[in-house]
């Protein structure tokens, strides 16, 4: 899929780290020392082994903390996958129990999108959200709607909704009976292009070729955030809805005012999410 076939990408700097150098130990030792000027303290990618050829790394991470961290659930949230598999993980959010408090971070939280199927009831088939409506220079953004063909197409129709929200007889704040619960994930995944590799695949009108293309990619989202008025005058009276996202949904980090995402997944899984354990984390 090629989201990023756009002609700019809103890539802040700081946000990842790139090197190319040639392979063997002193290419190796080079690419770590790199990588400490960007994360002093942070874990140096895996380096492949081999000393022919030339090294292409890099790495990606997205922290958006929340002004307001949210309350981590006490009980595991059932998220059911494409096919009908079900996995209890562990969330945040906002509880049954925490209706009529914590009102700062239910304004804090913007309503994008929310649609209900067939008659309106406390089911949400699709929601948009902001979960921290003050960050800044980044949004995250959650969005459980129909997939696209493509996670481009995806996220294309989500961004539509983030130019133009429709609330669907909801206002763009959570009431006081409202519920949101978000699944926690933390993880850090390497890929392999091995389809760039290879002696026979030089690079341009040179003679050198790639020994290894490998990219590295850390993601955290939690009650903290990602690593991406009166409650009762902001909705008209009517069943409490539940904003949870127990299907696979998207998530994305983008900079506030701009259109293009430096991170987007579909989680279509509970495979990358924190499973369920009582005391949360």
């Amino acid at each position: 899929d090629r989201l990023n076939a756009a002609p700019t990408l809103d890539l802040p700097r700081e946000a990842y780290w790139t090197w190319v150098g040639p392979a063997g130990p002193g290419g190796r030792a080079e690419a770590q020392r790199s990588f400490a000027r960007w994360r002093p303290n942070g874990e140096s990618p895996e380096l492949p082994a081999g000393d022919d050829g030339v090294v292409v790394l890099a790495a990606l991470e997205a922290a958006v903390p929340f002004a307001r961290g949210f309350n981590v659930a006490e009980r595991p949230l059932i998220f059911r996958d494409a096919v009908g598999t079900e996995a209890g993980v562990q969330a945040f959010g906002l509880r049954e129990r925490d209706d009529y408090d914590y009102r700062a971070i239910r304004k804090q939280v913007r309503v994008l999108h929310a649609e209900w199927a067939g008659e309106r009831n406390a089911s949400l088939y699709e929601m948009v959200l902001d979960p921290d409506r003050t960050s800044s220079p980044y949004q995250i953004v959650l969005a459980s709607v129909e997939p696209g063909t493509t996670l481009r197409e995806t996220w294309l129709r989500v961004l539509s909704i983030l130019r133009e929200p429709t609330w669907k007889g909801v206002h763009d704040r959570l009431t006081y009976a409202d519920t949101l619960l978000v699944p926690e994930m933390s993880w850090r995944i390497m890929h392999r292009f091995r389809e760039l590799e290879g002696p026979e695949r030089v690079l341009g009108d040179t003679t050198a070729w790639l020994a290894a293309a490998q990219q590295e990619i850390t993601f955290r989202l939690d009650r903290s955030g990602a690593t991406v008025s009166s409650a009762t005058s902001l909705r008209a009276a009517g069943a409490p809805g539940r904003y949870e996202f127990d299907r696979p949904f998207l998530v994305a980090v983008k900079p506030r005012h701009g259109n293009t995402p430096f991170f987007v997944m579909w989680v279509g899984s509970a495979e990358l999410l924190t499973p369920f354990a009582k005391g949360g984390s």
